[in-house]
């Protein structure tokens, strides 16, 4: 379980990480020389749309950690339930963007990400167990 603490950080580090995911699917939108450099690594098109996606699941399920349901006998995170529609729009929407490419590769690589960091990396951060803080030696002037 998250300490009560992180939580709300958490929450924003969460809508920060989707808006910049929104600014960058924007950017995507006009062919952005900021982008460009992602099309000049090998797959680094392919790398981010799983690192990218992978990570807002990691991020919407470590704030938000409910059971949506289960897939056979696997349990899955709501979260990744909701993002999943909004990335499949996503992806589908680009055949109408003249500048965008429906790909999908990327479609997968989304899905691996999700899988992989919002599922699997979640469900080990969450069962981690917090050890107690070590206690501080006390250090007076007569030690």
């Amino acid at each position: 379980m998250i300490p009560r603490g992180m939580q709300m950080k958490l929450k924003w580090i969460t809508i920060g990480f989707g808006l910049f995911n929104l600014a960058i699917i924007w950017l995507a939108n006009g062919k952005s020389r900021l982008l460009a450099f992602a099309y000049e690594i090998p797959l680094g098109d392919k790398i981010g749309h799983f690192i990218l996606i992978g990570t807002l699941a990691l991020l919407i399920n470590l704030t938000w950690p409910k059971e949506g349901l289960r897939i056979g006998r696997w349990p899955v995170f709501t979260g990744t339930l909701l993002l999943l529609p909004l990335v499949l729009l996503e992806e589908i929407s680009q055949l109408w963007f003249p500048a965008r490419t429906f790909s999908l590769f990327d479609l997968l690589f989304d899905a691996a990400g999700m899988l992989v960091l919002g599922e699997w990396l979640c469900r080990r951060l969450l069962s981690l167990k917090r050890e107690p803080m070590p206690e501080r030696a006390s250090s007076s002037p007569g030690d």
